[in-house]
């Protein structure tokens, strides 16, 4: 019989889903995922790891203190269940960790805790891992084939929210790269009007002259335009490239 009741699996998915609409905060969103993860499963404790550059996972979240300690040994002994599901994207379970052989330092700090079973689901997009969340329990009741799907379609919908996050991230990234792009192409256009005064010469070889002073002097184009439209006396120095 399955554990999870599906009318509040439904609510914990809105609840979840609520976070792509308004302001993101991802700590705060892993911390409350793994509570309502435990709350809808029956966990005793549930720990969440997202990766980071070069694939290196990092402690994200977890329901309590013990789930901490779980994801934070796993971290530290290079083994355990999260792991296994991150690097295989790919469900992990182990029903007796009293029997079991698996993670041998890890599994010793699990039944200290009192769990006796563990549940990992890899967060993912399309086939590529970008986390773990690992479901303890301290009670020998596997979860049925109907709650393994229904939490991996949780740690789906938790993926969606962290890549959709990433992703305006990055657009705002791109989009202030742009702005600084568009604003340095203006005092550029404003250093030329300059210099073409200052020497008399016609925009093209005033721009000439300040891309061959920058270059010379290993300064950014932008920087030493934004001189030029600053401080009058450093159209001087371009004298010395003429």
């Amino acid at each position: 019989m399955s554990r999870i009741q599906l009318d509040a699996y439904a609510r914990t998915l809105v609840t979840v889903a609520d976070t792509l609409i308004g302001r993101f905060d991802l700590v705060e969103f892993m911390h409350d995922f793994t509570e309502r993860a435990a709350d809808l499963t029956g966990s005793a404790a549930v720990g969440v790891m997202l990766a980071q550059a070069g694939d290196d996972l990092a402690y994200m979240g977890a329901s309590n203190e013990e789930a901490k300690t779980l994801e934070l040994f796993q971290l530290a002994a290079h083994e355990g269940p999260c792991l296994d599901a991150f690097h295989t994207v790919a469900m992990v379970a182990e029903d007796h960790l009293d029997r079991s052989e698996q993670w041998p330092m890890w599994t010793s700090v699990a039944l200290a805790q009192g769990m006796l079973a563990v549940h990992a689901f890899p967060l993912r997009v399309h086939d590529q891992a970008i986390g773990a969340v690992g479901l303890f329990a301290r009670e020998r009741a596997p979860l049925t084939e109907v709650d393994c799907e229904l939490a991996q379609g949780l740690a789906d919908v938790a993926s969606i929210a962290i890549m959709q996050q990433r992703t305006v991230e990055d657009a705002l990234v791109v989009k202030a790269q742009l702005q600084r792009a568009l604003d340095s192409r203006i005092i550029i256009e404003q250093a030329k009007g300059i210099v073409a005064q200052a020497y008399d010469v016609d925009v093209n070889d005033a721009f000439k002259l300040i891309r061959a002073y920058s270059r010379a002097q290993s300064v950014r184009l932008a920087d030493f335009a934004h001189r030029l439209v600053t401080s009058k006396d450093t159209v001087e120095e371009l004298r010395s490239v003429m």
